[in-house]
């Protein structure tokens, strides 16, 4: 940021300037630009963290304000004097002096932050010949965080100028009144001169006229935050009224107006709401348990003479979850609070449900969920197991999962808002299954055996239906007297299935003596399957030969004959 250094010349500025640093010094002076009717003239409105003006250094701003009358008009500026014989002073810190006509009136506030440049004087009138009014001074207005005032800040109303170009025809105009200095910083240290004084009115130098009117003072204003060390000369002292040779003097304007701002101890902050990054009306704030609000409809509110310190604070609103944040309060200051966003509470909440095996089918509260299955028991939930939106709530939900195989299962659950219920069914109880074998002859018989080598059923006849057999690998043995019996192994029975086979079994041979030998295959085919079951289950070689087995590479075995 630039700065603004004046060095023993004379520069001319107007409107609001802004600088790091400004210093006028050596003789130097900064001029206000007089008001032209231009936006900004007539004023100078400086922003920098440190200003100073050395004692042989000045800022002018005399006669810069609102213009006075010269015609038929009043002057310029709120409190404008009007015009008549003689013009009337013009008003701000106070009214200015009226002997025929009203006054300029005064304007502004006595303590406020606003400041403003004095108004014009009115004209004096002959009836064939115009004055002119004085010009009020201007607005002067110094924001920095340290302002020192060595030398001189002035912004006095000008003088009238009496109507008429000789005698008798001499009357007297009113003087403009005094502008506004405002000071507002951290420190300010004052050991000059400031002046905003009313500008006297004019003579009038025959015997029929009074003298003009005076303006009145203007507006001294000092706002510090933390020091002020004033030792320096203030004045907004009214302008006189001018002599008459005749009836008399004009009347004085009125004094204007000094005010220093007590050092704060307090200072404001703007709290600034939003819900879901949307403006949030009707919010609170509570501090220490002291609640301010609602917000407005910008999701604001200004919470003043919070004490200077680091300050916690809780936003609440119907319907949100709260939200904290903390500020640092500055004595007379006003500083944004950081925005707190305030999360809705959600009303509904989800549910994950898992089983062994998983992708069984989802049903809730009656209403199949296209879509749904369930995720592996043990495993992690992901969008297709998951089931949103559901009512909070305890135990007001139920659900049903199906799969091919197996038993339903069905339960009550709960719902917490803005959670996910997570519901492990584990195992599912698988439904029996059926095994059908369809043997030629047709009056052939079969044996089912599971996988330990216990007979579940037994002379079974061909073509009927063994049921309720717990899903698992099966083996069979077919028999009928004068044919081959034969084993049937790995027969899988899933969940739930029916399972149908179809076998043919071959005759033995016709030679005599025939029937016996069925009936001895037979026997050997039973001796087999048994004999090997027997031998399985020694685990010892001494065991394995009681039992008439033979032990080979550390197994059991059947022996060979």
């Amino acid at each position: 940021m630039a700065s603004l250094i004046i060095d023993g010349i004379t520069t001319t500025l107007y409107g609001v300037q802004t600088y790091d640093i400004v210093q006028i010094i050596n003789g130097g002076a900064l001029d206000v630009q007089a008001y032209d009717g231009t936006v900004g003239t007539g004023t100078i409105e400086i922003h920098a963290n440190n200003i100073l003006i050395d004692a042989t250094s000045s800022i002018l701003g005399d006669t810069r304000g609102f213009r006075g009358s010269g015609s038929a008009s009043p002057g310029e500026g709120p409190g404008g004097g009007t015009l008549d014989a003689p013009g009337s002073g013009a008003g701000y810190g106070g009214n200015g002096g009226g002997t025929n006509g009203l006054p300029g009136m005064a304007y502004g506030a006595q303590s406020g932050t606003d400041i403003e440049r004095g108004s014009g004087g009115g004209c004096g009138n002959t009836g064939t010949q115009w004055g002119l009014g004085g010009n009020g001074g201007a607005l002067i207005a110094l924001y920095a965080t340290t302002i020192e005032i060595a030398g001189i800040i002035s912004s006095n109303g000008g003088i009238a100028i009496s109507a008429g170009t000789g005698y008798p025809h001499f009357t007297g105009s009113g003087g403009g009144s005094g502008g506004g200095i405002l000071l507002s910083g951290g420190t300010i240290i004052v050991s000059g001169t400031l002046s905003a004084n009313g500008g006297p009115g004019s003579d009038a130098l025959d015997w029929y006229h009074t003298g003009g009117d005076g303006g009145a003072g203007g507006r001294i204003k000092l706002f510090p935050s933390s020091v002020i060390t004033f030792t320096g000369i203030e004045t907004v002292t009214g302008g006189s009224g001018g002599v008459s040779v005749g009836p008399g003097p004009g009347l004085s304007g009125e004094n204007g107006t000094i005010y220093h701002a007590d050092i704060p101890t307090t200072g404001d902050v703007n709290f600034r709401v939003t819900c879901e990054s949307t403006p949030c009306a009707d919010a609170y704030i509570t501090i220490d348990a002291n609640t301010f609000g609602p917000t407005n409809t910008s999701g604001i509110i200004t919470v003043t003479g919070l004490p200077p310190v680091l300050t916690n604070y809780t936003v609440s609103k119907t319907g949100y979850y709260d939200g904290s944040e903390s500020v640092t309060v500055i004595a007379g200051s006003i500083v944004d609070a950081p925005i707190v966003d305030l999360v809705l509470i959600p009303t509904t909440g989800d549910v994950c449900i898992k089983s062994n095996p998983s992708g069984a089918s989802i049903t809730i509260d009656v209403t199949p969920q296209v879509g749904k299955i369930t995720a592996l028991s043990g495993g992690i939930c992901n969008p297709e197991n998951t089931v949103t939106g559901l009512t909070v709530g305890t135990d007001n939900h139920a659900y049903e999962i199906a799969l091919t195989g197996y038993q339903p299962a069905t339960n009550l659950f709960s719902i917490v808002a803005g959670m996910v219920t997570d519901i492990d069914i584990g195992n599912l109880v698988p439904l029996p299954g059926n095994l059908t074998i369809n043997i030629t002859p047709s009056d052939s018989v079969y044996n089912v055996i599971d996988s330990l080598g216990s007979t579940v059923a037994s002379n079974v006849h061909s073509g009927t239906t063994v049921s309720n057999l717990t899903p698992g690998i099966y083996s069979s043995t077919l028999s009928r007297t004068g044919y081959q019996g034969k084993l049937l192994s790995n027969i899988v029975i899933g969940p739930g299935e029916s399972v149908t086979l179809t076998d043919i079994l071959t005759p033995l041979p016709t030679a005599a003596g025939g029937g016996g030998f069925a009936l001895l295959s037979l026997g050997l085919l039973f001796g087999l399957i048994l004999g090997k079951k027997k031998c399985e289950d020694k685990h010892t070689k001494e065991e394995c030969e009681k039992s008439g087995c033979q032990w080979k590479d550390g197994k059991c075995i059947e022996r060979k004959y």
